[in-house]
């Protein structure tokens, strides 16, 4: 069996290369998938590219050219790679409003640490700033980019006009900036139907992410019988979130001598507590870092 890494991001409206790379999973080493296409599907399930030969390249690496028209829309597409060596494997590329943080930026952060193109590769970089959009969501329970979410949940209140949105990974939506689509199931049936101009334009959503209907009705009564389509995230990152982002960048992707375990340091002066991810509720073990995600924490009211 072979490991899949691909490209997780492209920022919305941008010309952008998805890249792939087959490695032997016990190994590492790469792998050859032959011939191999591409499918690309929205979140809702439309067909963004039908199948298509991706490139190969000389460092052994597939790749696809994606244009405006895939990433126009704040998404999570669905890549679906089929190859003639190693059968089809899926991934997701996250169409997103914006970057944490530029590749350039990274590189000319504080003491340039990232500056040397070769020791730190560009897809170095992209990686820990997935991780790292990822995990400071994770930890303040808000999107710091815009992102898109499309879920299918409950709606089980009997004769109520509010819904609580969730994220799909179970999370309460803050910071809701749009409801793109609406699509409702009466219990007892598999019919669903798309909410109209007019029924879209009667929501009003709270940036905790409880959705009213402010007109046309209250939400029907089931279980897994809403469908939502939602923007969410802050629009620009807040730059004391951005320059905590980049600061763990630079820890991430730069080689460290420190022991990751150790808990204290003994010099000439004395011994000295280290600030260490996992003790105390430190994030990450860096208190630049710690500090700014505990301030931007954000905290779901309780809906009465």
């Amino acid at each position: 069996m072979a490991d899949l890494a691909t490209t997780r991001t492209a920022v919305r409206g941008s010309v952008a290369t998805y890249a792939a790379t087959f490695t032997d999973e016990d190994t590492g080493d790469i792998v050859d998938p032959g011939a191999t296409t591409i499918t690309l599907t929205s979140a809702s399930g439309s067909v963004v590219q039908a199948a298509t030969p991706m490139a190969a390249e000389s460092d052994d690496t597939l790749s696809f050219a994606l244009t405006t028209t895939h990433t126009q829309n704040l998404d999570k597409l669905t890549a679906t790679l089929t190859t003639a060596n190693l059968g089809t494997y899926s991934a997701t590329l996250d169409i997103v409003g914006r970057h944490l943080f530029s590749i350039a930026e990274a590189r000319s952060y504080h003491d340039n640490a990232l500056a040397d193109t070769d020791k730190f590769t560009t897809s170095a970089i992209m990686e820990a700033r997935d991780r790292i959009t990822e995990e400071f969501e994770q930890i303040a329970g808000v999107s710091f980019v815009p992102r898109y979410e499309y879920v299918t949940q409950n709606s089980a209140l009997l004769d109520s006009s509010r819904l609580l949105l969730y994220k799909s990974n179970g999370d309460p939506a803050l910071r809701v900036t749009s409801i793109r689509s609406v699509d409702a199931r009466t219990i007892g049936t598999s019919t669903w139907a798309a909410f109209t101009v007019d029924e879209l334009a009667g929501l009003y959503v709270t940036d905790a992410g409880l959705l009213v209907r402010e007109t046309g009705g209250h939400w029907l009564y089931g279980y897994d019988n809403t469908r939502i389509g939602f923007e969410h995230g802050y629009v620009t990152p807040p730059l004391p979130i951005k320059t905590a982002a980049l600061k763990l960048a630079r820890y991430l992707v730069v080689p460290s001598n420190a022991n990751s375990r150790a808990l204290t340091e003994t010099t000439t002066f004395g011994t000295v507590q280290l600030a260490t991810a996992g003790r105390y509720g430190d994030h990450y073990g860096i208190p630049d870092v710690d500090s700014v995600l505990d301030r931007y924490t954000d905290r779901v009211p309780v809906v009465r």
